[in-house]
């Protein structure tokens, strides 16, 4: 039997639920601005994408109803679990994203969520994301 090749990036969180009921359209790479106790939380694998979608607010791309739960250990400074986080993307790519889902009539759908590379002096933590337009 063949091996598989040795993958660059942990995944935290898969969607398997949304490759099911989604067909797949473009596939798009983002960061996510997260706080100290987010980081640490998904380090400890605790994330779950089921239900989590991006939403258009003000030229920028939001993250809706992800669920990094609270890391125990930063007891006042914790994270509400399930609050919008910031997408990082390139204006061109938000542009194009949000004609598809005005024009269209598509939704974007969170699929992956992995830890790639991390920043820590401005609390972005780089995760590769896959991002799926699709038709509901």
């Amino acid at each position: 039997m063949a091996t598989k090749p040795e993958r660059r990036f942990k995944v935290v969180a898969d969607n398997r639920k949304a490759r099911f009921n989604y067909a797949i359209g473009e596939t798009f790479e983002a960061g996510i601005v997260l706080t100290g106790s987010e980081v640490k939380s998904l380090r400890a694998g605790k994330a779950t994408i089921a239900e989590s979608y991006a939403d258009a607010r003000g030229g920028e791309l939001w993250l809706i109803n992800s669920n990094i739960p609270e890391y125990l250990q930063a007891s006042r400074f914790n994270h509400a679990p399930k609050r919008a986080r910031k997408l990082l993307l390139q204006k061109r790519e938000i542009n194009r994203l949000t004609g598809a889902v005005e024009r269209e009539g598509m939704t974007i759908v969170q699929v992956t969520h992995s830890e790639k590379n991390t920043t820590y002096g401005n609390r972005i933590i780089q995760l590769r994301d896959g991002w799926i337009v699709k038709k509901e």
